[in-house]
């Protein structure tokens, strides 16, 4: 059971919020509507976003960051199969099962990431170094080695949006893990 209200709705939202967290929340859900695949197929709010519409503002400002980087952020765009494993990798290392389900893998390069070191893993070297780098982004920071293979290939600006991606994604495995949304019962998927 979610550990705070789910509001995938207008007549879920707790008494007593002001006027401007209504006002916040109906955007939020129109904005969501709009954008989310999820909604598109279902009909539905996804159970981790209608987690985060307990504080209304910040899950519009959440789902602006996150159609910014799907949708405008050139690295996030340039880059969807890297960016999909730098997602699984993340739900690996930080056991989101919740996230690991609920985005596109591919099931030969994602169990690749458990064991990416060995020669016959399908990835390319490039992959291998943006694994690396999430790894160690997440355990403090990428190395200088790491970093210099990765901006090579991205340059700057692709290193510092690939490290928000990356910043992202974590932000949504900790949110999972810590408030447990619900299963989203059509994808058979578990919190955590």
């Amino acid at each position: 059971m979610a550990r705070v209200p789910q509001v995938s709705s207008l007549d879920l939202l707790p008494p007593g919020l002001s006027a401007a967290d209504r006002h916040a929340a109906a955007e939020f859900i129109a904005a969501y509507e709009a954008y989310s695949p999820y909604f598109a197929e279902t009909g539905e709010m996804s159970n981790a976003w209608a987690m985060l519409n307990g504080s209304p503002a910040f899950a519009k400002a959440v789902l602006g960051l996150g159609d910014h980087i799907l949708h405008a952020m050139p690295w996030s765009i340039e880059n969807v199969g890297t960016r999909e494993l730098v997602i699984q990798t993340l739900a690996r290392d930080l056991r989101c099962g919740f996230l690991a389900f609920t985005h596109w893998h591919d099931p030969e390069k994602v169990a690749s990431i458990e064991l990416f070191e060995w020669p016959s893993a399908p990835l390319t070297d490039l992959e291998r170094a943006v694994i690396r780098f999430t790894h160690e982004s997440l355990a403090g920071g990428a190395t200088d080695e790491t970093h210099a293979e990765v901006a090579a290939a991205y340059g700057d600006r692709g290193v510092l949006e690939l490290t928000a991606c990356i910043a992202y994604w974590s932000f949504w495995c900790i949110m999972i893990n810590t408030l447990q949304p619900d299963a989203e019962p059509r994808r058979g998927v578990e919190p955590g």
